[in-house]
């Protein structure tokens, strides 16, 4: 790989190849600099970021993820709080990706990347992926990846629409 700057994007809640997969990048690339984003809620120590090379800077990005608002509500033992919290997340799902788009485009262009690599590592780390990469199209000169290593779960029926032109927009702009 000739590139400059890779910018990786990491969004995973348990070990799943995903940690594995971004040593060996880290190990392996011949690049001038990587930067790894991660959520700064996560658990990131099996991607042992502390030992990796001085070429691969961390930026933490704060923005809640609904999987984490899922694993709150399926904490929660009164059904009808689980049932809300459930709803709660499902009507904000798509302002918080859309909000995520210009949050990570600004966060990316001034890193001025080569490319653009978003690996999920497990469901249901994918909504942040998908909208990085989805930011990263508006960026010039950028070649951009997504990996992932599950399978997706089906959307709820009344996002189908509106999940079948998000795939398809990714599907001509992204490599997978």
């Amino acid at each position: 790989m000739s590139a400059k700057v890779l910018i990786l994007f990491l969004e995973t809640y348990d070990a799943g190849g995903q940690d594995s997969v971004s040593r060996i990048l880290f190990q392996n690339l011949k690049v001038s600099k990587i930067h790894v984003f991660v959520n700064k809620r996560n658990d990131n120590r099996i991607l042992k970021l502390s030992k990796v090379h001085d070429s691969v800077t961390v930026h933490r990005y704060s923005l809640l993820g609904t999987s984490e608002l899922s694993d709150i509500a399926y904490k929660i033992n009164n059904k009808q709080i689980r049932f809300l919290l459930r709803l709660i997340n499902i009507i904000i799902k798509y302002p918080l990706i859309f909000i995520s788009i210009p949050y990570f485009y600004f966060k990316f262009k001034h890193l001025n990347p080569d490319v653009v690599m978003s690996i999920n590592g497990g469901y249901p780390a994918a909504e942040y992926c998908r909208s990085s990469v989805l930011a990263a199209t508006f960026l010039n000169n950028t070649n951009i990846f997504m990996v992932f290593f599950n399978k997706a779960a089906p959307s709820k029926r009344i996002f189908s629409y509106l999940e079948k032109v998000y795939d398809k927009f990714l599907d001509n702009r992204v490599t997978f």
